[in-house]
């Protein structure tokens, strides 16, 4: 028996509005294309590391699925431009995540880099000069009770601005993984500063 003839795009959307998933499939499949060319537009470069137009597109379709009930169109056209719209709120919390992301970093190095400011600055008055030793030495102790290395990534890359792909690679992980065991020693840092008293000492890592 031969396979029956492939259903033209309306016939594919009638028969997806009947409930066949199979050819609510098939549907989507035909704008593929379409919607990896406007994904491709979409994406600033700095997002494409994390979020690939292949993956955003898969997501929309992921997306499309669950919500389907609710496209009330009846042409293939408009079945187009619901998915572009579900793809184009898909492209803007990958933007926002990478957003997210940055200034969640940016904090973290702000902390650290204040405190580095407090061992490295200067001042003119004894009292000043006091404060700053023991400035240093609350930051010096904190540094001794976390683990050696979550110090070891602090100092190279707020000391030394060693570039996170660098940092994976002396620690034989990848440049995601060394971003991740930075913030997690930002986080264990700070702590061990705000209780900056030796009785207190770090948590197991």
């Amino acid at each position: 028996m031969s396979s029956p003839e492939p259903l033209p795009d309306r016939d594919l959307l009638v028969a997806a509005r009947a409930g066949d998933r199979a050819a609510l499939g098939r549907l989507m499949d035909t704008f593929r294309g379409y919607l990896l060319a406007v994904a491709d537009g979409e994406l600033a470069p700095g997002v494409r590391t994390k979020a690939q137009p292949s993956d955003v597109v898969q997501d929309a379709f992921l997306e499309a699925y669950r919500v389907f009930d609710r496209f009330a169109g009846a042409e293939p056209e408009q079945f187009r431009a619901w998915l572009r719209g579900i793809l184009l709120h898909k492209v803007s919390d990958a933007h926002k995540r990478e957003r997210d992301a940055g200034k969640r970093e940016r904090d973290r190095e702000e902390t650290l880099d204040a405190a580095r400011d407090a061992v490295a600055g200067a001042g003119p008055t004894p009292s000043g000069a006091a404060s700053r030793d023991e400035e240093a030495r609350l930051v010096s102790a904190a540094l001794g009770r976390i683990d050696p290395t979550d110090r070891q990534v602090i100092v190279w890359r707020n000391w030394d601005a060693v570039p996170f792909a660098e940092i994976g690679r002396r620690l034989g992980r990848s440049e995601d993984a060394a971003r991740m065991l930075f913030a997690r020693a930002l986080e264990r840092f700070q702590t061990a500063l705000e209780h900056g008293d030796a009785r207190h000492p770090a948590g197991p890592h």
